[in-house]
């Protein structure tokens, strides 16, 4: 399967009603193709229904133009020409967080990033204090498949200031953990997972939304919370037999 055809079938997955990650035309999915370009969902386009012809083949070089010149930030109306003139086949005007799926396509080992709302990690991005949940664990799997933490980023409006956010946040990630993040919460918004495949992707996604149901039920109970410590984390995630299962579940 090719990498558009693993793309639409990501998103539809993505964008299932009963998996409450995404609805209507919330969220957006990528693939890289080649060293010169991406694929990204269109603006608008609905990713339970997405079809070949709802994304578009877009430049890397115009689009990362943007985000590296931090010196100059354009109205929004020469944004939105510029990702339309990145095009480089017909199809729909790429979607307005393009800039941050151009960026994350360019690190080690990503070749498929998804961007959701799911909805319990919304609920936990919505109140005060989580950023330090990011940082903490609560059951091995969660480890596994989203990490030892997950990269935090601040509320930031979706586009450019959103995309220099997240290269900001997953370079002080890169500093302390030495890789790059499986998961990226951002603040009252949502979630991006990314992995070399399609169903490590969506792996992260489906554990993060799991994880954050758990975290909602767990604080509903009012009773104190037994969080993996530091020690128990770093355990989990250099344990070669996780590294093993991740690798497995990343290609299924």
């Amino acid at each position: 399967m090719d990498a558009l055809a693993e793309l639409v079938d990501l998103a539809r997955r993505l964008g299932e009603p009963s998996g409450a990650m995404a609805i209507l035309a919330e969220g957006n999915v990528s693939a890289r193709r080649d060293d010169r370009s991406f694929w990204v969902k269109g603006s608008g386009k609905v990713m339970e229904r997405a079809s070949a012809e709802d994304f578009s083949l877009v430049a890397y070089g115009p689009i990362l133009s943007l985000v590296e010149n931090r010196e100059h930030r354009p109205e929004d109306t020469a944004i939105r020409e510029a990702l339309n003139g990145a095009r480089v086949a017909p199809g729909p005007s790429p979607s307005t967080e393009t800039l941050m799926h151009a960026w994350l396509l360019g690190l080690e080992g990503v070749r498929f990033v998804a961007h959701t709302h799911p909805v319990s990690l919304l609920a936990l991005l919505s109140t005060e204090g989580s950023e330090a949940l990011a940082k903490q664990r609560l059951f091995p799997d969660e480890i596994v498949l989203c990490g030892p933490e997950s990269c935090w980023v601040p509320y930031r409006k979706p586009g450019l200031e959103l995309a220099w956010a997240i290269a900001d946040a997953v370079t002080h990630y890169h500093q302390r953990w030495r890789e790059r993040p499986k998961t990226i919460w951002l603040q009252n918004h949502g979630l991006i997972t990314m992995g070399e495949t399609a169903a490590e992707a969506e792996a992260a996604t489906r554990m993060a939304e799991k994880a954050a149901t758990v975290w909602c039920r767990a604080l509903a109970t009012g009773r104190s919370l037994r969080l993996l410590t530091e020690d128990d984390v770093r355990h989990i995630h250099t344990w070669p037999d996780e590294r093993v299962r991740a690798e497995m579940l990343r290609r299924t």
